[in-house]
């Protein structure tokens, strides 16, 4: 039984052995003739990345504008890491009924939700120490049976503070039909003059049971964007033939502010990298202690308020880009600090990152068409790279300008790495490089022509024209450039920059039409060639040992006449014989 197992394993092993060898085998054949298709069509292959990019990019910019809300994670991360960020105004404040207020007046008020009385001495307070305007963030529903009493000191406060703004929740449009409160008796509704709503159109909204507060609501909803995250605030609440102040704008105008115009909505420039609003607790505003009371109103004299709850269980908290859970109280605390000191973020519109787009896409397909030297491109790729990315983190860190330049710079990249690749495959054609090249037979018989010559005086677009005209004459199988014979890892790295070389198999014997070609590229430069053609005159295998020891041969010699010829020039130029 264990001998079969061994057999069958062993059988198991070949078999699949043979099939690695298969594929192998397969991969190379489909490598080289990948790189064959890329040496020859090498302009239509980077062509066609750039056309493909291009149309991505178009796609893009016009999906872009039929989905105005669509999440951009690069934007959030841009917004987590960059190096700065507004400052948290010193002059709005959070007045938190946070979990130590409900412990410490648990005693005394009871479990939360508190009489309303309470909520009602604390704006009374805040009011007294000079506060600009205060976004109360309680709803009041409903009435307090409980302590009737309670509930008319809140509707008194309420009435007496007319910089306070109170909140009012827009429900889900589906209940519309169930409401009757018309959509003209909301308080600073604003009707859309070209398209207003239907005659007794009827709106869905809770409201605070207390008249006094019904004269200055706001809207206290939040847009989240189709992810659940929080990334922009509603100024007005936009809806088809109306518009709704939202409770940040309606408390701006209680507290009498006039500022610069803005849009209805706008994107949150979060406070995240210098320190956060300053947040008391509500306990501390009824503290018996004087010192207390005295940094109290020092903080609150001309501050602007937000009164709301993030004690577990009574506050609400939403995910933002800058932080997974945030309270509601800090996100309206961004949004009036961005109304008030004009720090909200500008998007750069689609079509100037179309364009910018654009341009690098055809910039970097141009220097390679061109066949302009690999380190230009790749100090123009790391110019434009470095730039695009200093001018995004620079702008979202330090302005309220958002130049997001993330979709141009992996775009570059990917299009950059993908003709770099091109090259790749192109240059190990070139050099003949086993597995990207081969001969067009498994045999030769016939000369091969060895034209040494000096970099330095044959430029890069003179030899992409001899090497398509060589491959035109002798064939794209036959011509083969090194320019890697040397490196500089030794005593003499004037090898490497003084010597490269041609080598064309030619079974046919034409060695005038090799010269001939030099001719019509390098012109009367033909003296900066040396070339010498030798002959294999049986059939030789050309992947065999001898065919590749005999041409290395005779490179060597090449590279030695070369010199030689060049160094001999020289002297003569140097010394020039005596008459």
């Amino acid at each position: 039984m264990f001998s079969k197992a061994t057999v069958f394993y062993n059988q198991c092993r070949r078999s699949v052995s043979r099939l690695i060898k298969y594929a192998l085998a397969r991969r190379y054949r489909l490598q080289t003739r990948m790189a064959e298709g890329l040496r020859q069509y090498r302009p239509q292959a980077i062509i066609a990345i750039a056309a493909c990019a291009c149309i991505y990019v178009i796609a893009g910019f016009i999906a872009n504008i039929f989905l105005l809300d669509k999440p951009n994670g690069s934007r959030d991360s841009l917004l987590r890491n960059r190096f700065s960020s507004p400052p948290a105004a010193e002059n709005i404040v959070i007045i938190d009924i946070d979990e130590r207020s409900l412990a410490m007046m648990a005693e005394k008020y009871g479990r939360w939700p508190w009489p309303r009385n309470v909520l009602a001495e604390a704006v009374d307070k805040i009011n007294q120490a000079g506060a600009k305007g205060i976004l109360f963030n309680v709803m009041m529903g409903d009435a307090d049976k409980d302590h009737p009493d309670a509930d008319a000191e809140m509707a008194f406060v309420a009435g007496m503070a007319t910089n306070t703004a109170f909140p009012m929740v827009r429900l889900a449009p589906k209940n519309d039909a169930l409401s009757l409160i018309p959509v003209s008796a909301i308080p600073d509704v604003r009707l859309d003059t070209k398209n207003p709503p239907t005659e007794g159109k009827n709106i869905a909204m809770l409201f605070p049971v207390f008249a006094e507060m019904q004269t200055r609501l706001g809207v206290i909803n939040q847009q989240p964007d189709p992810d659940g995250i929080v990334r922009r605030y509603p100024v007005w609440w936009n809806e088809p033939g109306f518009a709704l102040k939202s409770s940040v704008l309606q408390t701006l105008d209680a507290g009498k502010f006039s500022g610069p115009t803005h849009p209805d909505r706008i994107t949150l420039n979060w406070r995240n990298k210098q320190g956060s609003y300053t947040r008391l607790s509500i306990a501390d505003l009824f503290s018996a202690d004087l010192h207390t009371q005295q940094a109290y109103d020092l903080v609150l004299r001309n501050a602007w308020i937000v009164l709301g709850a993030s004690a577990p269980g009574v506050g609400q908290v939403k995910a933002t880009p800058v932080s997974p859970v945030m309270d509601d109280n800090e996100i309206l605390a961004t949004a009036m600090d961005d109304l008030l000191h004009d720090t909200y973020l500008r998007m750069l519109p689609s079509w100037v990152i179309l364009l910018l787009t654009l341009a690098a896409i055809v910039s970097i397909t141009s220097l390679s068409l061109l066949n302009v030297k690999p380190g230009t491109i790749n100090q123009f790729f790391f110019i434009v790279q470095t730039g695009l990315t200093s001018v995004t983190l620079v702008c979202v860190s330090y302005t309220p300008y958002f130049v997001d330049l993330s979709e141009p710079i992996s775009l570059l990249l990917l299009i950059f790495s993908a003709i770099k690749l091109v090259s790749l495959m192109e240059s190990k054609n070139f050099r003949g490089i086993p597995n990207f090249f081969r001969l067009d037979k498994p045999t030769f018989k016939g000369d091969v022509h060895i034209a040494g010559f000096s970099p330095q005086f044959v430029s890069e677009k003179e030899m992409g024209k001899l090497m398509k005209l060589l491959e035109k004459k002798f064939g794209l199988k036959n011509v083969l450039k090194i320019d890697n014979v040397f490196n500089d890892e030794h005593f003499l790295p004037e090898l490497k920059n003084n010597y490269q070389c041609v080598i064309v198999f030619d079974a046919l014997q034409r060695r005038d039409l090799l010269i001939e070609s030099l001719g019509l590229i390098t012109k009367e430069r033909l003296n900066d060639w040396h070339i010498q053609t030798r002959h294999f005159d049986t059939e030789t295998l050309v992947q065999s040992e001898a065919f590749t020891q005999r041409l290395m041969c005779w490179l060597v010699a090449n590279v030695n006449a070369l010199l030689e010829s060049r160094y001999e020039r020289q002297n003569e130029r140097k010394y020039p014989a005596q008459g």
